[in-house]
């Protein structure tokens, strides 16, 4: 059995509110996307690489690290609205007009998440062939629980706790575990990503990362990943 095509794409939009410019922006001496172009360029699954972008500035990166940019994103799909699932899929289509042949997995590996290690990719990847899944999505351990200390306020204005249907637990060990999606790994069959609405779909599994990846959603966010990549290069 022939390896299966894979198609690793990067969206990088020009704008972003918390970090003006952060895809651009020096983190641990290079450019935010560049981590991310260097993580998929070492990884002997990939078969292409895309960058999806508004900006020229980014796209011109993009080529100088060996990724394919074959076009500037539609304006409707670069603002801060704008779904990402139609983003990849666009993406996907645009590749395999230009190369010439369909993939079987698309992985989108998310730039403002860069602190992945190559077994990360790797194990994700093969998890979602082994499972037979339809989607992988990377998460870490969740590090509030809603069946145990997370609180939300019901529809009588009382406060009560998330998740009572398996409860009341008094330890949060007992409770289910729960993960947070960090936004880093998002892989797709590519047949399951043409009618996807939603990165969680069914038939999804789920790859556990160390708690140390992050998303840079806030400047607080971006100092603490460039302080973990300066004493722990990937």
């Amino acid at each position: 059995m022939s390896a299966p095509r894979i198609l690793a794409t990067v969206c990088a939009r020009a704008g972003s509110k918390g970090v003006p410019r952060k895809n651009l922006r020096p983190l641990a001496g290079l450019p935010l996307i560049v981590h991310t172009l260097l993580y998929a360029k070492a990884s002997p699954q990939i078969t292409d690489i895309v960058v999806s972008t508004d900006d020229p500035e980014i796209a011109e990166l993009g080529k100088t690290y060996g990724a394919d940019v074959p076009f500037l994103r539609p304006a409707e799909m670069a603002n801060d609205a704008a779904p990402k699932m139609p983003v990849i899929r666009h993406a996907a289509e645009q590749m395999e007009a230009l190369k010439g042949y369909r993939y079987d997995i698309v992985v989108d590996l998310d730039v403002t998440a860069p602190i992945r290690q190559p077994a990360d990719l790797e194990g994700a990847l093969d998890l979602l062939i082994k499972k037979k899944a339809n989607a992988v999505l990377s998460v870490t351990p969740s590090a509030k629980n809603p069946y145990f200390n997370i609180a939300e306020i019901g529809n009588d204005g009382w406060a009560h706790i998330s998740k009572q249907n398996a409860g009341p637990f008094f330890a949060r060990q007992k409770a289910p575990q729960t993960y947070d999606l960090n936004g880093s790994i998002f892989g797709f069959t590519r047949d399951a990503l043409e009618k996807a609405t939603s990165a969680m779909m069914e038939r999804t599994v789920l790859w556990v990362m160390d708690e140390k990846s992050k998303d840079v959603d806030r400047e607080v966010d971006f100092q603490y990943l460039d302080l973990i990549l300066r004493k722990n290069p990937v």
